[in-house]
């Protein structure tokens, strides 16, 4: 279990990446068929094992992230990098819940939400090298506390909404 590959991506300057191939992340599922599949309703590219009890999720080839959303000043601390992986896969789950709110009711997206949150952590616990675990709970507790505004407000890269794109 743990992250599949390594994030790849080319940077286009102003915190801008774009990932050059495809991030997956597998953990032990937590989730039921109706949670799953709506997911997979939203565009969430998400894989159960059931032999191994293990879902996997995976963030698209081309996806535009700005990795870790971390003020710069904080940089000595956490860096982008610490959690970019984790980031980048919570990124784009925020995105989808984002560009389906208008279909959601309030539950189901603090569920998803929550969800979101909780992949992130485990990302970043099994992430290598190690994140301390001290960065993973004020990470966690970071999005926990502000992540609805993320919700909320447009995407940075609007690239990731192919539905904007007819």
């Amino acid at each position: 279990m743990g992250w599949n590959n390594l994030l790849q991506a080319d940077f286009y300057g102003d915190r801008h990446w774009v990932l050059t191939k495809p991030l997956s992340y597998t953990c032990q599922n937590f989730m039921d068929n109706t949670e799953r599949n709506l997911w997979k309703g939203i565009g969430v590219d998400i894989v159960l094992n059931k032999n191994a009890n293990t879902i996997t999720i995976t963030v698209p080839k081309g996806y535009h992230t700005d990795l870790a959303s971390i003020h710069r000043v904080a940089w000595s601390l956490i860096s982008p990098w610490d959690v970019a992986r984790g980031a980048v896969l919570h990124d784009m789950l925020y995105g989808n819940i984002r560009k389906n709110k208008n279909r959601l009711n309030k539950q189901r997206i603090k569920n998803l939400r929550l969800q979101a949150d909780q992949l992130f952590k485990k990302g970043m616990i099994d992430a290598w090298p190690r994140v301390p675990k001290w960065k993973i709970g004020t990470c966690y507790n970071f999005v926990r506390c502000l992540g609805w505004a993320s919700i909320i407000k447009a995407a940075k890269f609007d690239e990731n909404d192919k539905s904007k794109s007819t």
